[in-house]
């Protein structure tokens, strides 16, 4: 993604000159940290709230990481569970 970013504010910056290729790596760049962070803060709220069964849905590797998350929550679950019965 931050690759994609910068690669379209190179072009821009190719296109319309150096000023507006600088001002749209800033703004893609912001906007990438925005998602990053919306994404921080969901899984982080997820965690703290164990309650709440599934993980907040994403996209590329945010996604794999919550899949990984909630695996290990279930596999730990069910140990404290076979545990409990034992």
């Amino acid at each position: 993604m931050l690759g994609l970013a910068l690669a379209l504010s190179v072009g821009v910056g190719l296109y319309f000159g150096a000023e507006w290729g600088w001002a749209s790596a800033l703004a893609l760049l912001a906007g990438v940290g925005l998602y990053h962070s919306r994404n921080l803060r969901a899984i982080a709220k997820w965690l703290e709230h164990g309650e709440a069964p599934d993980p907040p849905r994403t996209f590329g590797i945010w996604d794999r990481l919550h899949a990984l998350l909630h695996r290990s929550r279930r596999e730990s679950a069910r140990r404290v569970a076979e545990l409990s019965d034992a």
